[in-house]
């Protein structure tokens, strides 16, 4: 990497086939002249973790590793303990688009597409060109947290802008919450992107301060809607921080390492029988001899047999 003093011309030009160190990793960063933060975020092996066993278009894969890199930024931007899940039910050619990431930044998701009436699903090339809400038709975005401890949250992202970033923004921005922007790129394999946040400030500072804040964040803005796409998903993140605002003093305060984790297993398996009932359970078993289960996010494939339904079941409630 060029010494930090490199004008940004040179920099620019010695950079532009740098291979990125910042893969499946999230840097959390503070700027030390304003009231702001952030975290930045790159996405590879996550991401073709989490399509590797989907059969998406090139465009649904892209779309997905934009949820996959907006759940995982959410959950540094909300700070809680346990699940945050990014969810799309719609009418249109994506009926169904979630991402989950854990606050340990493990993240799975799945896409699935419209089905034609002869069972077959649509043609990838449909999808190109479309904005977010012409993909997803008449639906609604969820923003749900489980936390560890507390009560389960749930809110309503309008489906506003072109995107998942410009939705996400557009709700902070209508929120109490203080001030956040999010900017995304991806494509079938690759996510990368970052967020901005204005940190809270005193009664008196609020007071003081507030005109000098707001420019300070218009500052921002317009050096980060610089940042391309080619840049986000190749350069690391220092360099990238280093290119958006040399004009600031920022200091990079960690990272976060993210990975593909599906957190499907055998017990949660026989937890979903449970659910299903012992009648209903022992029914299928009569007339399949097996209960197939199969994971939608990582594709593992559980089966249950009649001996498996006797230890579930306690045995004076066994049918016969």
């Amino acid at each position: 990497m060029p010494p930090p003093n490199t004008p940004l011309t040179d920099m620019t030009n010695h950079m532009t086939d740098t291979k990125p160190t910042s893969t499946d990793t999230i840097t959390r960063f503070y700027f030390d002249d304003c009231d702001m933060r952030g975290e930045m975020i790159t996405l590879n092996q996550s991401v073709e973790e989490a399509v590797a066993h989907q059969d998406l278009p090139s465009s649904a894969q892209a779309l997905l590793a934009q949820f996959l890199s907006s759940a995982a930024l959410l959950a540094g931007i909300l700070k809680f303990e346990g699940l945050l899940t990014l969810q799309i039910r719609g009418d249109g050619d994506l009926p169904l688009i979630m991402a989950e990431a854990t606050h340990e930044r493990h993240l799975r998701g799945i896409v699935r597409l419209r089905q034609k009436a002869d069972g077959t699903t649509i043609d990838g090339s449909m999808l190109e060109g479309k904005s977010l809400r012409e993909l997803v038709g008449n639906g609604v975005l969820t923003l749900t947290i489980d936390p560890e401890q507390g009560q389960r949250y749930q809110g309503i992202v309008p489906i506003e802008g072109k995107n998942i970033a410009e939705c996400l923004s557009y709700y902070f921005s209508q929120s109490e919450q203080l001030a956040t922007k999010l900017w995304l790129f991806s494509d079938a394999t690759h996510a990368g992107g970052f967020f901005l946040q204005a940190l809270p400030a005193s009664a008196e500072q609020a007071k003081t301060e507030r005109a000098t804040q707001q420019e300070q964040w218009h500052t921002l803005e317009v050096l980060a809607d610089t940042l391309t796409a080619q840049e986000s998903l190749t350069l690391p993140h220092q360099t990238q921080l280093t290119r958006l605002f040399h004009e600031f003093k920022l200091h990079i305060s960690g990272s976060v390492p993210t990975l593909f984790r599906c957190s499907c297993s055998q017990e949660r398996s026989e937890n979903a029988v449970v659910a299903l009932g012992k009648a209903d359970a022992y029914a299928l078993i009569e007339e399949q001899t097996a209960i197939n289960i199969d994971c939608q996010f990582c594709g593992q494939f559980y089966t249950l047999k009649r001996e498996d339904l006797d230890k579930i079941f306690p045995d004076e409630d066994k049918l016969h």
